[in-house]
């Protein structure tokens, strides 16, 4: 056994360590995107309130807001803000700068981007199903 683990350990190890990269690539990636769908989904809530005006305005769209950092919490913290995340989160352990720039800046960033070309399409859906 001992003879086992000494001869195939190399192996064993590279299998582990290139599996565990590779996981956690899958990890960021993941998380990249659910940033960016949770900031999606926050600003598109965020005009749709504003559209309809209503009296607890500030609330629901709290309430959507925190729903979202709920959401988003366990892989990506939920910051929905890449300045607000880089200025709590850069430089802390357990990821590189690039997994961050990735996560935080990439994944909120086009969340917001996608936002704002795809809102001419709910309000169009919105304007079809009033009607």
């Amino acid at each position: 056994q001992w003879y086992q683990r000494r001869v195939h350990g190399k192996q064993w190890y590279q299998r582990r360590v290139h599996g565990k990269q590779w996981y956690q690539r899958r990890v960021h990636g993941h998380a990249a995107i659910i940033e960016g769908v949770a900031t999606w989904v926050c600003r598109i809530g965020s005009r749709l309130i504003s559209l309809k005006e209503p009296q607890h305005a500030v609330a629901i769209d709290s309430f959507i807001a925190t729903s979202m950092v709920c959401a988003a919490f366990s892989t990506s913290g939920g910051y929905l803000n890449p300045i607000l995340a880089t200025g709590l989160k850069f430089g802390c352990r357990g990821h590189t700068p690039m997994e961050f720039f990735v996560v935080y800046w990439i994944g909120s960033s086009l969340g917001a981007i996608s936002s704002i070309y795809s809102w001419p399409h709910v309000e169009e859906a919105i304007k079809v199903k009033a009607e």
